[in-house]
């Protein structure tokens, strides 16, 4: 291979590497994204306990003048959907930590010129020995393992995101359904 064919595939894979590390920047901020309405609607679950608890006693008090198995079933559909909503909600935020906190590990198990990882346990003087050493093809297939090492922490990161959205949205449904059931019994037990 001539030197300026040897260029351009160095070139070409540089590339692809920093393509491929800037999807993983943009999945940590789809997660970022996407955690702070997990936290704001898992916040709101819990601001709205208050008034489920109220809920609650008021419907043991008022037992004897409503239908007794009405409240029954009543309370237990809000402890359900809360509890159900809390859950699906903290699955969302676990995938999404997961997400921000991925297995950073090389994959392909090798000792990377190119992995922090790697570096970070190689004395200066190894890294700077070894680094220079490098030549057209042994570069090549260093920055290829750590394209590869990349690729798989971020499919992984993708595939976390993808698990918090199922979550979420259920979780949000189920939200809904616990608010809207709240107002409802507040409207009529105030009758």
């Amino acid at each position: 291979m001539d030197r300026n064919n040897e260029l351009n595939h160095l070139v070409l894979s540089e590339s692809n590497l920093m393509r491929v590390i800037s999807w993983a920047v943009a999945a940590d901020q789809k997660a970022g994204i996407i955690l702070t309405f997990v936290l704001f609607s898992l916040a709101y679950l819990f601001s709205q306990t208050n008034e489920g608890i109220k809920l609650f006693f008021t419907l043991i008090k008022q037992s004897e003048n409503l239908n007794i198995l009405l409240s029954y079933i009543c309370l237990t559909l809000l402890i359900l959907l809360f509890s159900l909503c809390g859950f699906f909600l903290f699955l969302a935020g676990f995938h999404l930590a997961s997400a921000l906190r991925p297995r950073v590990a090389p994959h392909s198990a090798k000792k990377s010129l190119f992995f922090f990882g790697s570096i970070a346990q190689m004395p200066c003087d190894e890294f700077t020995e070894e680094f220079s050493a490098l030549d057209h093809g042994k570069t090549l297939k260093a920055i290829c393992d750590q394209t590869f090492n990349v690729a798989k922490v971020i499919s992984a990161k993708y595939q976390h995101i993808s698990d918090s959205m199922w979550w979420f949205q259920y979780g949000i449904l189920l939200l809904a359904g616990f608010s809207l059931l709240c107002q409802l019994m507040t409207q009529i037990l105030s009758r």
